[in-house]
């Protein structure tokens, strides 16, 4: 019977963890207290040990997500178990099920556009987890603000020269 292992309560203020670093991966054989993943919270790093044992049927988080305490955090059982009913909102599909979907997606991929291609632009590197927590716990927004300039840069009143010592 398939078990879920849940993400543990590592201290009495800890709500939730992020996952730094997956140490199993899907299809792995595991034993109680092998570790699973190493975590981040708010004061430390630590290591999850699995509190089942058996072959790792599915990962429920990737790395970089924050967990809440005492979630699911990965399903162990025996190989070709069904767990649709333990994955939360379906997400049991065999990996068979999502190629033919990928590869219908691929000719449309391949099609020429009208428009010319435009790269996207690129995306400011991601705060790391502690200012993340402290800005979702004070509704701040770590979005970069909007310029305020006709040369579309941002900027901020000039700093008074240091006093005299």
């Amino acid at each position: 019977m398939a078990t879920i292992v849940v993400m543990p309560q590592l201290g009495n203020s800890v709500e939730s963890c992020i996952i730094v670093e997956w140490m199993i991966a899907e299809g792995d054989t595991v034993s109680v207290d092998q570790t699973l993943a190493s975590i981040e919270t708010d004061k430390s790093t630590m290591e999850v040990p699995s509190t089942a044992e058996g072959t790792v049927l599915k990962l429920l988080w990737e790395e970089g997500d924050e967990v809440p305490v005492k979630d699911p955090l990965i399903i162990v059982g025996e190989p070709g178990e069904d767990i649709s009913g333990l994955v939360p909102s379906g997400d049991a599909a065999p990996v068979e099920a999502d190629a033919p979907a990928e590869q219908a997606a691929a000719p449309e991929a391949a099609a020429p556009s009208s428009r010319p291609s435009v790269p996207p632009a690129p995306s400011p590197p991601a705060p790391a987890p502690s200012p993340r927590r402290t800005a979702s716990t004070l509704r701040l927004s770590l979005r970069a603000p909007a310029p305020t300039a006709a040369s579309s840069s941002v900027t901020s009143p000039p700093r008074s020269p240091p006093a005299p010592s």
